[in-house]
């Protein structure tokens, strides 16, 4: 997420997005707003491409949840399809 979102914040935008979760959310939701999106503000971003795909003989270790809708357990499957020689372990907890 820093990767994808360093630089493309100003001070306006944020203050109006937390603006926004304070009132849906509260002290909580918008106090963990504030301490992702200020960590964003000093990442240090270098401009290369993504890297390419490693050597699929490495031998990875995947975890995969199996409750987590925004990383589906399925992705791991597949991650491990990918990388054959490495190991899959199965969490069953929940969320991200």
């Amino acid at each position: 997420f820093g990767q994808d979102s360093a630089g493309r914040w100003t001070v306006q935008d944020v203050v109006h997005q937390w603006r926004a979760i304070n009132t849906e959310y509260g002290t909580v939701g918008s106090v963990a707003y504030l301490a992702q999106m200020s960590a964003l503000f000093d990442w240090s971003t270098v401009p290369t491409p993504v890297a390419p795909m490693g050597n699929p003989s490495v031998p990875v270790l995947i975890v995969g949840n199996l409750y987590d809708p925004p990383t589906r357990y399925t992705w791991s499957q597949q991650m491990h399809e990918a990388f054959p020689s490495g190991s899959l372990m199965t969490w069953q907890g929940v969320g991200h």
